[in-house]
């Protein structure tokens, strides 16, 4: 997933996702979007494309629990209109099906992962 993610390989992120997967950026958990499907992750990284001339996500940890995982990392992100960086801790939620990654969720706080695992926060 960060090779593909940090290459910006939209083919090879497509390859991870499950044909009707839910894509939750950290945005879409303030404001309610959910990317839906494969057509919605184009359209996440179209978005994101025009927003970011770069983006790159180093793993922290990783902790599995079945179907379920939480990614600690890093994400830097550089403005295309600003040229500014911006690094950010997050933390994503991850659902998987069937080795294909069902949904997924970023936030900025780890307890809210956990929470949108069914975790203890």
């Amino acid at each position: 997933m960060l090779e593909a993610f940090n290459a910006q390989d939209l083919d090879a992120m497509l390859e991870l996702y499950a044909p009707d997967a839910e894509v939750v950026p950290v945005r879409g958990a303030l404001e309610g979007i959910v990317y839906r499907g494969h057509e919605g992750v184009r359209e996440l990284e179209r978005e994101s494309a025009a927003t970011w001339s770069e983006r790159r996500l180093e793993d922290d940890s990783v902790e599995v629990r079945g179907d379920k995982a939480l990614m600690l990392g890093r994400l830097s992100m550089r403005g295309r209109a600003s040229g500014a960086l911006t690094e950010q801790r997050a933390a994503f939620a991850l659902h998987v099906r069937d080795g294909r990654i069902a949904r997924l969720a970023t936030h900025f706080d780890e307890a809210a992962a956990r929470r949108e695992l069914g975790w203890d926060g």
